[in-house]
């Protein structure tokens, strides 16, 4: 996955330099097993995740997917995993002004999709879920 590196300027009180990578928005969610958010990954092997995807909690395996977009910052992705099948992702992070207009733009087009996508955006975080939802996975 090619990505990029831009730069933001804080000038609230210190004058802070950000550097940030990320990736164009239609590769940060895509139906494919390349994109940050990999939605071609459920139903197939937990092999085909990311190389930096490492174990969590049972069942899970987790990194962290670019930036991309005006607001999108960089997310915690946790995939679960049933018998080495990848049957959900999860997606967290911190919702910052005029992000949540922009996720539920990158989203619309796989809501009404093969594979179940929800948002939610709350108290500043924002939760993305894709695939099936077991009773009883930890959230």
């Amino acid at each position: 996955m090619a990505h990029r590196v831009r730069a933001t300027l804080h000038d609230e009180g210190d004058c802070d330099l950000d550097f940030e990578r990320y990736v164009e928005p239609r590769a940060w969610i895509a139906a494919s097993t390349s994109a940050a958010i990999p939605l071609g990954a459920i139903g197939r092997s937990a092999r085909g995740l990311p190389s930096a995807a490492h174990p969590a909690d049972a069942g899970e395996l987790e990194w962290w997917a670019l930036a991309t977009g005006s607001h999108v910052t960089a997310a915690r992705v946790v995939a679960r995993v049933d018998r080495d099948v990848v049957t959900s992702l999860r997606i967290e992070g911190p919702a910052q002004r005029g992000e949540a207009a922009e996720l539920r733009a990158l989203v619309r087009p796989f809501a009404a999709g093969r594979i179940p996508v929800t948002l939610e955006v709350s108290g500043g975080w924002y939760s993305l879920r894709a695939g099936r939802i077991t009773a009883g996975a930890p959230d």
